[in-house]
């Protein structure tokens, strides 16, 4: 997972077997191993069929009017392996097959088959002022087949798929309007507004996730949107200014973590407002300065969820805690481990039974209330700055230099806001020239890719406790420079 290798023996007793690691595995397969390994592999296959068919029309008059249907047939299969030498050193100790020591999230298939019809229509009130009005219809039905293998924890060789389905209809639309300002001081200017519901399809979480606190499925996601803004151009085409605000109300939003091994969906309902301006500013013959600015705010409403990585928080006082959490059967449990019947999940017992042999936590944590809490990936604030200057030279052509800047504030990873989830604000530099030949036939360039060689992180996703809740960081690509070289056919 970190591409190291672990510097701890854990086998050194000569009186317990030797740690075989698992045939199976892409690397280290068959070898005798005296500390900890883990290797993943994923394997998927799909096959896709879509068709879209738009007619638009070019009316004399003020209507006019675009309408189409689409439809998609999506079918794939795939998943992932975890091989260890704890599951294998586990296996060999207990007699499994090799087969089962290691973790498969196995889906035999997945299918999706949708389609939709969709039109809008326009009307010119004048020349100045149009209103669009716009509808869809979406059909949706999926289906999995899918299991996991996991030790002697979970599932098994001979259990059979869980077949999930899920079957929606929604309708969805939008009314715009779009009216071209005239004043004296700016050249060309359109204010707008746009009032629109969107909708993205729910579906299923695994059929593992039993009794860890998830549902088996997540509902579809709605967001009613508002946007209004001003598109313009001042100073006899000297500056070009851009300004919008928008405001989204989610209902339901599909919000994901791991749990069990694998990625799952809640829904949260949640609201995100902002502003966005962007400025292009000619100030003077062959330079551009371009500016950059947005603000976010975004808040989950009501919405409580259990965090794999601090389990016991104190509900009350949002202390966390270690107190009662025991970490068995591959998850941190606060409760009764219980065993389940994986054809049944309504089959429970204290102990295995011939029939109910899947362990889950009765607990599986406290519920965190995270309602007012930001999303992830939200930064506040985001500013980009870009300056060009152009050159043509005597010999003929164009010479170009380009410097860009971005910057934005510090964010959460996750919806819980814990300490361990702020990222730090970062910003990177980029660096571009180019000669333009004056045919414009060919281009030759170079470039530099964070110029301040800086490794800031950008983000990361809390793993599961079979692996340790580790975090897996992503960073800042390092500094990358190059030349390229384009040439046209006319």
């Amino acid at each position: 997972y970190d591409q190291t290798v672990a510097n701890l023996s854990y086998n050194e007793n000569p009186l317990l077997p030797p740690i075989v690691f698992s045939s199976l595995a892409p690397a280290h397969a068959g070898e005798v191993v005296d500390r900890a390994y883990m290797i993943d592999e994923t394997f998927n296959e799909a096959a896709q069929t879509s068709i879209e068919i738009r007619a638009t029309s070019n009316l004399v008059g003020p209507w006019n009017y675009t309408a189409g249907i689409y439809g998609l047939d999506f079918e794939g299969s795939g998943g992932y392996y975890i091989y260890s030498s704890s599951l294998s050193y586990y296996g060999q100790l207990i007699g499994l097959d090799e087969r089962e020591s290691l973790l498969l999230s196995d889906t035999k298939s997945y299918a999706v088959a949708t389609w939709a019809g969709f039109g809008e229509t326009y009307y010119d009130f004048n020349d100045k002022t149009r209103i669009t009005v716009g509808i869809r219809y979406t059909d949706e039905t999926k289906e999995q087949l899918s299991r996991a293998i996991f030790a002697n924890f979970a599932d098994r060789l001979h259990t059979p798929y869980r077949k999930q389905t899920y079957n929606a209809t929604e309708i969805t639309g939008k009314i715009s309007i779009d009216y071209a300002w005239d004043p004296h001081f700016t050249d060309q200017a359109l204010l707008y507004g746009i009032l629109s519901r969107g909708y993205k399809g729910g579906g299923f979480n695994p059929g593992q996730v039993v009794g860890a606190g998830v549902s088996n499925t997540f509902d579809p996601e709605f967001n009613n949107a508002i946007e209004f803004g001003l598109k313009s151009l001042l100073l006899q085409r000297r500056l070009q200014a851009n300004l919008a605000y928008f405001n989204y109300n989610y209902k339901s939003m599909q919000v994901a973590k791991i749990v069990e091994q694998t990625a799952v969906n809640e829904n949260a309902d949640v609201k995100i407002q902002g502003v966005e301006a962007e400025f292009a500013i000619f100030p003077i013959a062959n330079v551009q300065v371009d500016f950059n600015f947005a603000w976010l705010e975004s808040e989950v409403k009501d919405f409580q969820s259990i965090d794999i990585s601090d389990p016991a928080q104190s509900a009350e006082t949002g202390a966390s805690s270690t107190e009662g959490v025991e970490a068995l059967f591959g998850s941190n449990c606060l409760d009764a481990i219980i065993f389940t019947n994986p054809s049944d999940p309504t089959e429970t017992s204290p102990t295995p039974t011939a029939t109910a042999t899947r362990p889950f936590c009765s607990n599986p944590g406290v519920p965190q209330d995270v309602s007012g809490n930001a999303l992830p990936y939200a930064p506040e604030f985001s500013i980009k700055v870009g300056i060009a200057y152009y050159q043509h030279p005597a010999w003929g052509g164009e010479i170009g230099y380009r410097l860009d800047y971005y910057w934005q504030n510090e964010f959460e990873a996750q919806i819980y806001n814990s300490n361990n989830d702020a990222i730090d604000s970062w910003s990177v530099t980029n660096l571009n020239f180019y000669y333009l030949s004056p045919s414009q036939n060919w281009r030759v360039g170079a470039f530099i890719k964070n110029l301040e060689n800086e490794d800031h992180v950008t983000g990361h996703f809390v793993g599961d406790p079979t692996s340790g809740l580790f975090r897996n960081v992503f960073v800042l690509e390092p500094q990358l420079f190059g030349l390229s070289f384009s040439y046209t056919f006319n």
